[in-house]
């Protein structure tokens, strides 16, 4: 199949010549249609069942007074546990090409709940809305990265991304050794176990953005190749969605780490 540029062109009178895309161009922009399309919308589901979800459970327990502290944290874990169900599932299947839209939709329903249950705690609509909005800003500067980069820079952000693994790791498990001497009043110890503590939470958070701009470049290789024949467009957009809920949720903890300092 034959790809013509899509540059301008110019005749021998200096005139424009329009050139039409060629079908391997109509079919990647058509699958990465697609793809961004099923990602906001499932990013519309979450938002709107988290934002109705709080509301509801906030008027419930308005009315009953009963034990909201308890509901909430039973919530989440159930909502932790179905979503972790749900993540194996839509992974293999998507893969494979044979994912639903329906599945997809209801994962994004899950996860709403549990960030209604998050609410809760949170009680503060302003650091959620700066949480987004900055979650929305670095997965849009990695997506771009990602997909501009070349065949070279993303084999060198694999090598990184495996290095960060390893240094992760590394880090946990010397913190997991310096853990139970924390009980017995090692101040210096304690303080190297919080250092080490956030720098994980920094690497990982570097991690994720990593891994964006990385899925991003190879949800373009995917459409280049035919993805949308194999049916792989949910897959792609489930990756996507994963990879900003997670940013979501890291950003979410460094905001709460810096409002809880500025108010104290």
């Amino acid at each position: 199949m034959e790809e013509y540029s899509n540059g301008p062109l110019f005749n021998e009178n200096g005139e424009a010549i329009h050139v039409e895309k060629s079908p391997v161009s109509k079919i990647t922009d058509s699958f990465l249609a697609k793809v961004y399309a099923y990602f906001g919308a499932g990013l519309i589901v979450t938002g709107l069942v988290a934002i109705g979800f709080s509301y509801l459970f906030n008027y419930l327990f308005s009315l009953s007074g009963g034990d909201a502290g308890t509901f909430f944290i039973v919530t989440m874990v159930i909502s932790a546990i179905v979503m972790s169900i749900m993540t194996i599932v839509l992974c293999s299947k998507s893969a494979r090409g044979k994912g639903s839209l329906g599945l997809f939709l209801g994962y994004s329903v899950v996860w709403g709940v549990f960030l209604a249950s998050l609410v809760y705690y949170v009680q503060d609509p302003t650091v959620l809305g700066l949480t987004f909005l900055v979650s929305a800003f670095l997965f849009l500067g990695m997506s771009v990265i990602g997909f501009f980069i070349k065949n070279k820079v993303a084999k060198i952000l694999t090598s990184v991304a495996f290095v960060l693994v390893f240094g992760i790791l590394g880090l946990c498990l010397i913190n997991f050794i310096i853990l139970p001497f924390t009980f017995f009043g090692s101040s210096d110890l304690l303080y190297a176990y919080i250092y080490i503590y956030w720098a994980v939470e920094v690497l990982y958070l570097i991690y994720i953005m990593i891994l964006t701009a990385i899925d991003t470049y190879r949800m373009k290789k995917i459409a280049e190749a035919g993805g949308e024949a194999h049916n792989l467009v949910l897959y792609c957009a489930f990756t996507l969605y994963l990879d900003f809920i997670y940013t979501f949720m890291y950003v979410l903890r460094f905001v709460l780490m810096f409002v809880g300092r500025s108010k104290n």
